[in-house]
């Protein structure tokens, strides 16, 4: 159950009375910040491993397109960010975790096509949401490449794990955590329309 608590940690972790500012995180460089910043923005993190699930349980085959289809759009992203002016998007990403994690959950067979349009919108909304706000310069352009290379690294590890989890009890843990991902958003989710609680973004 230690898997679920955690989980449900980081979804709840999206909930804020203020919206946070993207910076470098302290005792680290740019770079690295900006590669630990998809682990630390609890949306991101919930997303990329949402579509690592995903991805990876559907096998090599679907695995190719849709990794290309993530690379160009969390370029495009990233891009985006760069010239700044972006609006606050991680609150919008829980909503795609959910879906994700139902579909882990259905494990369905689904389109290669609709894998890399995931991907893709994915990429694209953890570029966008890696603006990093408080630099300018060059120590913006760095940073943007540390968060690229964090969120690609992270979620292609996730989906090379996934390759090797071929035991049905494997499948069944991977089917397991995409529930608890789609009922932590679900609680996100209801207690912000609730005004319980204010999501970031």
């Amino acid at each position: 159950m230690r898997v679920g608590r955690v989980v449900a940690f980081i979804a709840l972790g999206q909930v804020s009375s203020q919206a946070c500012a993207h910076g470098s995180a302290r005792g680290l460089g740019n770079f690295l910040g900006g590669a630990v910043h998809p682990l630390l923005e609890p949306a991101q993190l919930i997303v990329l491993v949402a579509l690592g699930l995903f991805i990876g349980q559907r096998g090599l085959a679907a695995t190719r397109p849709a990794s290309l289809c993530f690379l160009g759009a969390l370029a495009l992203g990233l891009v985006g960010a760069g010239f700044g002016a972006v609006p606050t998007i991680d609150s919008s990403l829980l909503p795609v975790a959910g879906l994700l994690g139902l579909a882990v959950l259905a494990d369905f067979a689904v389109p290669r096509t609709l894998c890399a349009f995931a991907a893709g919108l994915v990429g694209l909304g953890v570029g966008l949401g890696s603006d990093p706000e408080l630099l300018t310069g060059q120590a913006r352009i760095v940073m943007l490449l540390g968060s690229g290379v964090g969120a690609a690294v992270g979620m292609f590890n996730l989906v090379g794990l996934l390759h090797e989890a071929r035991r049905p009890w494997q499948r069944i843990g991977v089917r397991v955590v995409g529930s608890w991902i789609a009922a932590s958003v679900t609680l996100v989710t209801a207690l912000s329309v609730a005004g319980a609680v204010r999501l970031q973004g």
